[in-house]
């Protein structure tokens, strides 16, 4: 399966509290609080500071792709961020969007490694917004 076919799979992935979805051809250069909570497909880097990896093997290239879904938004209660609330819809979303990338992982022909990162919370005049970094590792053999 190539690359753009896992790619374009991940990006199935359906969370319904999830208001806006940006796939690697369609990433925005901002995001306002109108289109929160979103998830955005970038590029992403291995410990090495790759984002591919190749080694030969038996003939062939062993080729490691690394492409993180990042999940962003900015918990609400009457207008006001609740660092309590942030925390409840963490877990909510981290339940929905495991269960969505369980139920495509049999469609991969080598099964991704996801892995998921607390990223610092954006803090931009007096808005503070989350983020969780999904990095799924893709694997291929060319």
């Amino acid at each position: 399966m190539s690359l753009r076919a896992q790619v374009n799979l991940i990006h199935t992935i359906a969370v319904p509290s999830t208001w806006k979805k940006y796939d690697v051809d369609n990433v925005p250069a901002q995001l306002s609080q109108a289109k929160l909570p979103a998830l955005i497909l970038v590029e992403a880097q291995n410990q090495s500071g790759e984002f591919v990896e190749t080694t030969m093997q038996q003939g062939s290239f062993d080729v490691q792709y690394y492409v993180s879904h990042l999940l962003v938004w900015k918990p609400l209660i009457s207008g006001r961020v609740n660092k309590i609330i942030a925390l409840g819809e963490m877990v909510d979303f981290l339940d929905t969007y495991l269960a969505s990338a369980k139920a495509i992982i049999g469609q991969f022909d080598i099964p991704p490694r996801i892995s998921v990162k607390r990223l610092p919370s954006i803090v931009e005049g007096e808005a503070e917004y989350y983020a969780r970094e999904f990095v799924w590792r893709l694997e291929d053999y060319l």
